[in-house]
């Protein structure tokens, strides 16, 4: 039914903003299962968990450096980078 496609997106839409808020992704992955059934809940937490994922990993990698710069500092982020091309 559309009901259950609506109720299914905004579920992976709540999840996938857990990139920015903070989300009981259990909760809310557990209720998805609870209300849509076991297969369309798997489905719908999929996913949004995974969109969240590429929403974060992006915004890491377009904004991640100048605020993590501005936090630790030129020397650690120096040593960081060191670190990171030696070791990956």
């Amino acid at each position: 039914p559309q009901g259950s496609l609506v109720l299914g997106a905004g579920i992976a839409a709540l999840l996938a903003s857990d990139a920015l808020l903070p989300v009981p992704s259990s909760i809310v992955s557990t209720a998805a299962g609870a209300v849509l059934g076991f297969p369309a809940g798997t489905l719908a937490s999929w996913a949004g968990m995974t969109a969240g994922c590429v929403v974060a990993y992006w915004l890491g990698r377009q904004a991640g450096r100048t605020p993590a710069r501005r936090i630790l500092g030129e020397a650690e982020m120096a040593r960081m980078e060191s670190f990171q091309t030696r070791w990956g």
